[in-house]
């Protein structure tokens, strides 16, 4: 019984830290988009998704998954997939990045 409120207690800590995480990376809600500044960086996070979303293998046998990063033995297209893969999910979560292909209606490739 001590255990089951340890690991409650853990896991809620965790989605707190996890839910931090996720504000300090997309800017939450609370920020105007209209702002010159924030408005300069979600159109910058929008375009580095969009040339990584261009790049997606969706082929149905695929042994990828960014065509720029192909071989999965060199480290270099290992973090260069993991990177590619971050800009897409900061761009889907960021506030005001509204006009992505990705954004609405999200295509087939990136349905969870």
């Amino acid at each position: 019984m001590f255990s089951s409120i340890l690991t409650e207690s853990a896991a809620d800590e965790f989605d707190l830290l996890k839910d931090k995480w996720l504000e300090m990376l997309n800017g939450g809600n609370g920020f105007n988009i209209s702002d010159t500044d924030f408005a300069a960086k979600i159109k910058q996070i929008q375009s580095d998704a969009n040339t990584k979303h261009s790049r997606l293998n969706l082929a149905a046998d695929r042994t990828y998954i960014f065509s720029n990063h192909k071989d999965p033995s060199v480290s270099s297209n290992v973090t260069g997939t993991h990177q590619s893969l971050k800009s897409l999910a900061l761009a889907v979560s960021t506030k005001g990045a509204h006009n992505m292909a990705i954004q609405f209606g999200k295509p087939k490739s990136l349905k969870h």
